[in-house]
């Protein structure tokens, strides 16, 4: 992360986008990093978490180069879900060409692909996490978060398995 100089980059410690300060945690190994973790949190009503994806085509050189309209749209929407408490984190990533893909085979070989994935139609060109008291809820934002883009965008909406959700041995 340091330079040659040994100097840190001028935005270690600031939040890549937006004015939220960032924060170190530590966490117990199989415990999940949340303000209140409560276990069977989801049957009181509280928050459960989502996990938004969306997907696009490569070849549409707008998605990947957003102008300032749309930057400013999507500023305005991501302040808006700061400040109504859902907004975890959210993110837009490089296109695939600066990518890999990591691959397990049933006989144990692991190969990595360099991006770009010219097979694949649509890639992920960014995610959120977030939280809603349920899945309807979660969809209506997808949706409405799916309205800013121009042209055609799939979102997918998943809900994050915590840790008192998974079977014990």
């Amino acid at each position: 992360m340091r330079d040659r100089g040994g100097r840190l980059p001028e935005n270690v410690g600031r939040a890549c986008r937006s004015e939220a300060s960032s924060f170190d945690a530590s966490v117990r190994a199989g415990r999940s990093v949340r303000e209140n973790p409560v276990p069977g949190a989801r049957d009181k009503g509280v928050n459960m978490r989502f996990l938004m994806m969306h997907r696009l085509s490569e070849q549409n050189s707008a998605a990947w180069n957003p102008s300032p309209e749309f930057v400013e749209k999507m500023g305005a929407f991501i302040q808006d879900s700061m400040d109504r408490d859902i907004l975890i984190t959210a993110e837009g990533v490089h296109p695939s060409e600066k990518g890999a893909l990591v691959r397990k085979f049933g006989d144990g070989a692991i190969k990595a692909t360099d991006g770009p994935f010219t097979e694949a139609k649509e890639v992920i060109g960014g995610f959120a996490l977030l939280k809603f008291p349920s899945r309807d809820e979660a969809v209506a934002y997808a949706k409405t978060y799916a309205a800013l883009f121009e042209g055609e965008i799939e979102v997918e909406v998943r809900q994050v398995v915590e840790f008192d959700e998974i079977p014990s041995a």
